[in-house]
């Protein structure tokens, strides 16, 4: 079948339609030669029908690749070949000026011949928005994702359009996790009559403002504000929603709370013992009068009379009285005092044997003394009855036998510290502690438990006035006093003393020196942390101990499985990458059952063994370790290891 030919390019009819069209139209050759024009291509070109008809159509291109008059001649051809495809072009004007166009080439034969006719449209100012659009788009999700409250676009169905990356990072996901997913796939409300209440608020009132929910986000309970409301986009309606996380200004009003609680307390305690102490100092004196005249009186009145029998019960009672006074005394700090620079460690085990013959069989009474506790200044005699009344109250909280642990260890206070307790004193002081295992204090009892006369006892089987006594007598020595207790879970006292430098005025505890190691002693040590392990290392090397190195549980297995001789300990730290300490001594007393073993931690003994990661009486070292805490540590675990 022919191809039609078009009317002649004079006709009117077909001129006029060719002028009135609002694209540039030009007829060329197929050598890309320009025989006809319209108006709109001259206007948008800048170019005079004369200079138009001069050109060829690669000569009206940007001439910059993809753009250059070869890319058109290969446009051309392709026309020609039947390929009449629009594509986007970047034309150049007369001025030099390149611009955005869209072009349609078309073949068609006029007179036998064949020619091209080509459709430009000016697309310039479209792309420029396109530009700009991106543009915006792209700063838009740059700041979306710098914005650090949590954002997140959903339908109107719940389903999440985009997340931001303050989103992301708390929910613990990728964004490819997050998308199309709800809330509630997610497990975000913690309470689902949350999520019900809020999606009924939006519904109604097309927001939601500071809502305060909680939601189960990377794994975490999350206190949290959230807000809601309705966006437009692209003409399509959704869900904008805003998380501010409030866990820090949650702990922040905590502590302040905590913080003006034990301000209240202790203006209390403060208040108390003022009025204490001026009753007792008065009454005291009134006492002194009784006891006194009561002894004159009963040398005057016969002996053996019903007399000297109401007086003698009345110097009794002024004597319990007499007592009292004393307690009240201590508990207001003005009773007097001889302070002495001691060691609490000496002072602590000094009275451990009397503790154990008065708290009875059923209690086990163990002392956890830090090496290096430095001296305090303390009356050794109020010392010993503040451990003394502390020792019987925990008795008394545990009934059925338990355990009381008596610790000294040094702290230091900082700034961080001292904000939150609010006796608390910065610097460095001497820790001596009272832990028992027996039926706790809820809260009501422990912001009382230091009140003159406040007991739990039944009536007659207790004064009320041996916590108040330990706390006159700590505070009267420059120290604070801190309760740590919950029901059923046992109860700490933790007496604080101000460090002293001076020269120790009574026998302190001598220091253990281990005798040298037996020749070829062979320790494997297993420590993560590369300075601990040089120190260790180079601590038992200068002591005259063989010491295999290993930073970790594999490495250790390996030098345990090829090591011919004997290891006689493995001194392992306790929480590692791959495998903990515990595992790892039962692999290698697996196979070596001989070896005796030491383990190494940041935490106390005390707390290891409550949470069950070692057993009691297992030779144990807390970090921080200096030279003769690990040498007497490491030559008891040879002496002594554990069956």
């Amino acid at each position: 079948m022919s191809e039609p030919e078009l009317p002649s390019f004079e006709s009117s009819a077909y001129r006029e339609l060719f002028e009135a069209t609002s694209d540039a139209l030009f007829v060329h050759e197929v050598d890309g030669r320009i025989v006809l024009v319209n108006a709109r291509t001259c206007t948008m070109f800048g170019y005079s029908r004369e200079q138009c008809l001069a050109l060829t159509v690669g000569e009206l291109s940007a001439n910059e690749a993809p753009y250059s008059q070869a890319e058109a001649a290969e446009k051309i051809a392709r026309a020609v070949a039947g390929e009449e495809q629009p594509f986007e072009w970047r034309s150049r004007r007369a001025n030099g000026q390149v611009f955005w166009s869209e072009v349609a080439l078309h073949r068609f034969q006029l007179a036998g011949r064949v020619y091209v006719m080509a459709s430009v449209r000016d697309i310039d100012a479209r792309k420029r928005m396109e530009a700009e659009l991106r543009e915006s788009e792209t700063r838009f999700g740059t700041i979306f994702n710098a914005i650090s409250t949590m954002l997140a676009f959903t339908d109107t169905e719940g389903r999440i359009i985009d997340v931001n990356a303050a989103w992301l990072e708390t929910m613990a996901l990728g964004r490819a996790d997050a998308i199309g997913k709800t809330g509630k796939d997610l497990g975000l409300w913690t309470n689902l009559e949350d999520r019900g209440r809020i999606l009924e608020d939006l519904a109604g009132a097309g927001q939601v403002e500071d809502a305060e929910v909680e939601l189960m986000m990377g794994g975490r309970s999350l206190p949290a504000r959230l807000s809601v409301r309705y966006v437009e986009m692209q003409g399509k309606r959704y869900n904008l929603w805003e998380i501010v996380d409030l866990s820090e200004r949650k702990r922040a009003e905590q502590e302040q709370e905590q913080l003006r609680s034990q301000l209240i307390q202790a203006q209390k305690m403060e208040s108390i013992g003022r009025l204490a102490g001026g009753v007792a100092h008065d009454f005291n004196n009134i006492l002194l009068a009784i006891l006194g005249f009561g002894e004159l009186a009963r040398d005057e009145v016969p002996k053996a009379s019903p007399a000297e029998e109401y007086v003698s019960e009345m110097i009794s009672a002024a004597q319990r009285a007499k007592e009292l006074i004393k307690h009240l005394l201590a508990f207001s700090r003005k009773q007097v005092m001889k302070p002495a620079v001691v060691d609490p460690a000496s002072v602590v085990g000094g009275i451990v044997p009397m503790l154990r013959r008065l708290l009875g069989e059923d209690v086990l009474v163990e002392i956890v003394l830090a090496p290096g506790t430095s001296a305090i200044r303390v009356d050794v005699s109020q010392l010993e009855q503040v451990l003394l009344n502390l020792a019987v109250n925990a008795r008394d909280a545990m009934p059925e036998g338990g355990t009381l642990t008596l610790e000294t260890a040094n702290v230091d206070f900082d700034g961080s510290y001292v904000s939150t307790h609010a006796d608390a004193v910065m610097g460095p002081h001497v820790m001596v502690a009272v832990s028992d295992t027996g039926v706790g204090m809820d809260a009501t009892t422990r912001g009382r438990a230091f009140e003159p006369f406040f007991t739990t006892k039944e009536p007659g089987k207790g004064t009320g006035l041996g916590l108040s006594t330990v706390y006159g007598i700590v505070k009267q020595s420059g120290g604070f006093i801190w309760l740590y207790s919950e029901p059923d879970k046992g109860t700490t006292v933790k007496l604080y003393f101000p460090r002293s430098e001076e020269a120790v005025e009574v026998t302190t505890v001598p220091t253990l020196h281990p005798a040298p190691p037996r020749p070829n002693t062979v320790v494997l040590l297993v420590e993560d942390d590369e300075q601990v392990r040089r120190l260790v290392t180079t601590v038992l090397r200068r002591a005259g101990y063989t010491v295999l190195v290993a930073p970790g549980p594999r490495e250790a297995i390996e030098i345990s499985d090829s090591h011919e001789g004997t290891i006689d300990l493995l001194l392992t730290d306790l929480v590692m990458p791959y495998m903990n300490g515990r595992k790892l001594a039962e692999t290698i007393t697996a196979a070596r059952p001989k070896t005796a073993v030491m383990y190494v931690s940041g935490y106390t003994e005390n707390t290891v063994v409550h949470f069950g990661e070692v057993d009691q009486g297992v030779n144990f070292l807390s970090k921080p370790i200096t030279v003769n805490r690990l040498l007497e540590a490491v030559a008891r675990a040879l002496q002594d290891p554990p069956k």
